[in-house]
Order: structure tokens, then C-alpha cells, then sequence
């Protein structure tokens, strides 16, 4: 990175500016073409190993999303549609990071502005864009992109959005069918928030139990 900014430190800034739109403009055209049906299968390095190269760029909107909100709380404006496109990006990796270690597992987002999810077996899953009305009762997480969001960056407290009904989460017992990432994946986009997730909904079942209707 250093190297690349030291090459181009002389460029003005519309040149470069420009460079990027059309670094843009030739991935746009690349992921509309048939080759990236084949090409985006073809396994890439990164930080959590080993993974697909549409999972890796899918997976590469997330840090945009985060930082964006960070430039949103500065008074700059963010495109609803990079935070849905983050979103979307931690779902599909989390999909191919289950799918890599063999698990059956299948988690569902659900928001004001999207529903998507994704579900995994050994040796494939898929991620897509739902229609709300279409979420089953499986594995889910409800509340606002930029709450989820937040959640996942480890920046939003998950007991106390629970407790002010920004956040939800249902079939607890199929959402920790994706524990095993949490302890396997130390990188994963999403950890603090799987971590986080599972100690809050273990704690409101501890509750639960210890309720005279809880008890069995």
C-alpha cells in the first residue's frame, strides 16, 4: 500500500479520482460477463484462508460499510445501498466459511431495507436477496442495517439493543449451529457479533429457565 501511494503521490487528484472510476467501471463490466460465473469460483488467499474469489469481494464491501458509518457519524453522506451490499457481503462469507468447515447451518438477516440469507452444507451453500415476506421461522437476526452493522463491528451493545427492541434474534438453537466459526475462524467478518450474539441469547435462556413457566 505504501509503495502505491508513493508511486501516485504526484498524480492530482482528479486523475486519480478518475483512475478508480474506471477501475470500477471494467470490475462492473467483469462481473456482468459469463466469465465471472467461472472466474469467481476460482479459490483466492486472504485473511480466513482459503475462499472463492466473488466470496472475497463479496466479503470485501464489509470493511467499505463499516468505515462508511464511521464517515457518516462526520457528516458525510453513505449510500444505503454499500451498507446493504456490507450486510449482504458478511452473510455469503459466513456462508463459505460453514460451508468449508462442513457445517449444515442457515442464517437469515432481515431489515427494513433488505432481507437476504444464506445457507450452508459441506462443500457448498448460497446467498441471496429474499423477499421479506418469504423469511421463514429458521435461524434469523431483525433490526436495522446500520444496527447490524454496528453489531458485527463489535460497536453496538447486542443485551442493550435487545432490550430496546432494535435487535432480535429467533431459532437460537439453529443460529448456534454456526458457533464452531466463532472458535475455527478467528478472522471472520462478523465474530464480535456471533460472540456477542451467543453470550446474549445463552443469557436470556439461562433467564428463561430460571422463570417458574420456563421450568421443566
Amino acid at each position: 500500500v505504501e509503495s502505491v501511494r508513493a508511486a501516485h503521490a504526484d498524480e492530482p487528484r482528479e486523475a486519480v479520482l478518475g483512475a478508480l472510476q474506471r477501475q470500477g467501471e471494467e470490475m462492473a463490466s467483469w462481473l456482468a460477463s459469463p466469465e465471472a460465473d467461472a472466474d469467481g469460483l476460482l479459490p483466492v488467499a486472504s485473511m480466513l484462508g482459503t475462499i472463492p474469489l466473488l466470496t472475497f469481494l463479496h466479503a470485501s464491501t464489509y470493511p467499505l460499510a463499516t468505515s462508511a458509518l464511521d464517515l457518516e457519524q462526520a457528516g458525510a453522506d453513505v449510500p444505503d445501498e454499500l451498507l446493504r451490499l456490507g450486510l449482504v457481503g458478511v452473510l455469503d462469507t459466513m456462508g463459505a466459511l460453514a460451508s468449508r468447515q462442513g457445517l449444515m447451518a442457515s442464517l437469515t438477516v432481515v431489515t427494513p431495507e433488505i432481507a437476504a440469507g444464506m445457507g450452508a452444507m459441506p462443500r457448498d451453500w448460497r446467498t441471496a436477496e429474499i423477499d421479506a415476506a418469504d423469511v421463514g421461522d429458521g435461524p434469523r437476526i431483525e433490526g436495522p442495517v446500520r444496527t447490524l452493522l454496528d453489531v458485527t463491528a463489535g460497536r453496538a451493545d447486542v443485551p442493550r439493543a435487545m432490550a430496546a427492541k432494535e435487535l432480535a434474534f429467533h431459532d437460537v438453537p439453529g443460529l448456534l449451529a454456526l458457533a464452531p466459526l466463532v472458535e475455527q475462524v478467528p478472522g471472520i467478518p462478523g465474530r464480535g457479533a456471533l460472540v456477542a450474539s451467543i453470550r446474549a441469547v445463552n443469557a436470556v435462556g439461562s433467564l428463561v429457565r430460571m422463570l417458574p413457566f420456563g421450568r421443566r
